[in-house]
């Protein structure tokens, strides 16, 4: 326990329950993850998967996840799971982000298992470590892959069809006899949408038989307008 939550804890010992200036009521709550919060944050990242979209509202989750989900909400943001999502500082209404370490959880890493909270602030954590496949049973099966803000931008609504867009983009696949390593290449795309074959027209023509596959060769900078 860490200096903080102990401090707290002396001050409520010796004064009834109660704080040593306001009188108030001290609460220190203990919140332990639990399996239908690795559920939901499993569903989360599958509808980001399926709608390429960088944000989820749980109201487009499934029933039987999004009713569990109205109670687990802030226990997974205590957890630290997932975020209200922001632009230019305000928060965007009904939207939520998986966070870093959220990410990491769904990939198998250990994350503390209990998360000490009073007045609504993470204090700190305590007890051991778990990971998802204790908690499931399953084994992880989702990666941390950071992306540029561009490439947010474009793959934020891939279910609507966008043609013959241009980007200066970083090739990141091995070196082949047409792309250098790490060079970055001025590419157009023929057409960019999900569930569809993605074909570069320029510098040179190729195929990726998807977004996902398109995304491990190209990490990309900058749209061309």
């Amino acid at each position: 326990m860490n200096e903080d939550i102990q401090k707290l804890v002396d001050i409520a010992d010796k004064n009834n329950g109660h704080c040593d200036r306001c009188n108030r009521v001290i609460k220190i709550y203990k919140y332990k993850i639990s399996a239908g919060h690795a559920r939901t944050l499993k569903a989360m990242a599958q509808h980001l998967t399926n709608t390429g979209k960088k944000t989820v509202n749980f109201n487009d989750l499934d029933n039987d996840i999004r009713y569990s989900a109205a109670t687990q909400r802030t226990k997974m943001r205590l957890h630290g799971l997932i975020a209200k999502y922001k632009e230019n500082g305000v928060h965007v209404a009904s939207q939520w982000v998986i966070t870093t370490k959220g990410f990491k959880f769904l990939a198998g890493q250990d994350i503390p298992e209990k998360v000490i909270v009073f007045d609504n602030q993470v204090l700190g954590h305590e007890g051991g470590f778990t990971n998802i496949k204790r908690l499931t049973g399953e084994e992880g099966v989702y990666e941390e892959t950071p992306i540029t803000t561009a490439e947010a931008e474009v793959y934020n609504d891939v279910r609507t069809p966008r043609k013959n867009t241009k980007y200066h983009a970083q090739f990141k696949g091995k070196t082949v006899p047409r792309f250098d390593v790490d060079k970055v290449y001025e590419i157009e795309i023929e057409r960019l949408e999900i569930g569809r074959p993605i074909q570069l027209v320029t510098p040179f023509k190729a195929t990726y038989k998807d977004i996902a596959e398109f995304y491990k060769y190209w990490k990309i900078l900058k749209e061309i307008k």
